[in-house]
């Protein structure tokens, strides 16, 4: 069996261009997924740390009607034939195929833009400017008693209905093919989804999780929520990826039928002159300007101990700083690995298709690690901070993940 080594992460970047040319590619891919992961940037968060989930609920609401997407990641995960091990006593070698997108958005109509938002959105390498240049427009969905029973092909939507039609394709194939779908810590991902792409967002939490449920009847996974039945030390998901990814790789050479080891491979671009493969180049101010506050604590360590616990900082680290090194964190905490990251160092690790890709990649692992067992009892739970217990969805009779 040959080592492990880091895929160069390639994407198709979507924008008002191209978007008809990639309608059939990507609901080809989504009629053979096993399951599909997405990630969405949005203007807005809003104040909503109620832990009255119907007030919560009402806060999240007006925050995302009035807010709006500005990219969308998808990744679409088939899982391809096992390799035949070269040695009678290996285990095959289980293997998925992902594609991964990255959609560029234009919400039509007046957007609220939170500063902080904002902020956080340009320092990693977002572009306002092609967003209204190159942002494919979308109008909130209406009411679903409203909306036709055929989605409708692109040649026939309104430009700027062109993207609601490809997400109600893509949402009702996952439904009559029972596709689950995973996020990560993604109740604000789903109420954008929904808003945008389904109809209007209902009045009161209870039937919003109906709803939701009635969608997506082959369930919903939260990644976070399944680190922390792996018992992982942090659940952000950079680090659940990492860890998951150290974890896998370690698996090369004591490969067991039980605990196989497993291999993500990422897609080419479909369209070569549209889409862009490898990273973005790092930005160069941040390269210049990032400035370490480093105490004799952290220095010591090689590592911010805020940032392993929690993902974000408060210490005044820019977030490229080389505390927040995700290999030195594992290293820390499990010892060195011999196996290359699969984790980018620029902009793009927080880039929508990145995220969503973290979070596919993710769920494979789980899927591959813990018993069928736990993963039901994760089926439609998703972990919410200032909850004591975790947001549960009715289920559908799903099957299995």
């Amino acid at each position: 069996m040959n080592p492990p080594t880091a895929h160069v992460m390639s994407y198709n970047d979507i924008t008002n261009d191209n978007v008809l040319s990639y309608f059939p590619e990507i609901i080809n891919r989504v009629n053979t997924a096993s399951h599909i992961a997405i990630d969405l940037e949005f203007t807005a968060l809003g104040n909503t740390r109620s832990a009255d989930m119907a007030h919560r609920y009402v806060a999240m609401k007006q925050t995302v009607e009035s807010a709006a997407i500005v990219s969308i990641g998808l990744s679409i995960i088939k899982p391809v034939e096992p390799t035949e091990p070269t040695e009678p006593t290996t285990p095959p070698i289980k293997k998925y195929q992902c594609d991964n997108f990255n959609f560029l958005t234009l919400k039509q109509g007046s957007i609220v833009i939170d500063s902080n938002t904002g902020t956080f959105l340009c320092h990693h390498g977002y572009s306002f400017d092609s967003m209204f240049t190159k942002g494919i427009p979308f109008t909130p969905a209406s009411p679903a008693s409203n909306v036709p029973p055929r989605p409708l092909l692109p040649t026939e939507a309104k430009p700027d209905t062109r993207l609601n039609q490809l997400w109600k394709h893509i949402i009702d194939i996952m439904r009559f093919k029972r596709i689950p779908l995973v996020l990560h810590n993604g109740l604000f991902d789903l109420m954008y989804i929904y808003h945008s792409f389904i109809g209007q967002l209902p009045p009161n939490f209870n039937m919003f999780i109906l709803k939701v449920s009635l969608q997506f009847p082959s369930g919903i996974y939260d990644t976070r929520y399944l680190a922390e039945k792996a018992d992982f030390k942090a659940t952000f998901l950079k680090y659940v990826f990492s860890k998951s990814d150290r974890l896998r790789q370690n698996r090369a050479e004591i490969s067991t039928d039980q605990r196989p080891y497993f291999e993500v491979n990422v897609s080419p671009p479909i369209l070569q002159q549209n889409s862009v493969s490898g990273l973005k180049r790092k930005r160069q101010d941040e390269a210049v300007n990032n400035k370490d506050v480093v105490d004799n604590k952290i220095q010591k360590l090689g590592y911010c101990p805020k940032y392993a616990e929690r993902g974000y900082c408060d210490l005044g680290h820019k977030e490229s700083s080389k505390y927040h090194d995700m290999q030195v964190i594992l290293d820390h905490q499990m010892g060195r690995s011999k196996y290359m990251s699969q984790i980018p160092t620029d902009d793009s690790s927080h880039a929508a298709y990145f995220d969503a890709y973290m979070t596919a990649f993710s769920f494979c692992y789980f899927l591959n690690t813990l018993s069928p067992l736990v993963i039901k009892s994760c089926l439609n739970k998703m972990l919410l901070s200032g909850l004591n217990h975790p947001l549960t969805f009715p289920i559908q009779n799903p099957k299995k993940a």
